[in-house]
């Protein structure tokens, strides 16, 4: 390969990577957006045999009980959204088909599956509530 295509194919991986961190960083404070939900199910992270299965030693190192504990719901255009929740009719806050505004976190999944990457790293919480470390 010549040097000119070296130094075209490293500046388009250059800007195919900033590119791509930039369609997965989120603001600390997400943003608010409004769901239907078309299915939810509560898991439990423990019991649950993906999120087990996917973290492996990661399970122990970053809190994925307080993360994959909730309603794992998919939305009327088929994205899967986490909402982590302690109560145990966490998909009550999601009638089918119902709008419902909250807020959105988007983890960055381009490095690979990570823990918190199980669903595709898109996670819920209440508007008012504490904010989704999407660093962490």
């Amino acid at each position: 390969m010549s040097t000119r295509c070296h130094l075209l194919f490293a500046l388009s991986t250059l800007s195919f990577s900033w590119a791509a961190l930039a369609d997965c960083v989120e603001p600390v404070q997400g943003r608010v957006i409004e769901i239907r939900a078309k299915a939810c199910e509560r898991i439990v992270a423990e019991e649950h045999d993906e999120v087990r299965k996917h973290a492996g030693p990661l399970f122990k190192t970053w809190n994925l009980k307080e993360a994959y504990t909730g309603a794992l719901i998919t939305d009327q255009s088929r994205v899967v959204w986490m909402y982590p929740s302690q109560n145990p009719n966490s998909c009550g806050r999601f009638p089918i088909g119902k709008p419902v505004k909250l807020r959105a976190y988007n983890v960055c999944c381009d490095t690979g599956r990570r823990g918190k990457c199980v669903f595709g790293g898109n996670f819920l919480g209440d508007i008012d509530g504490k904010p989704f470390n999407t660093f962490q």
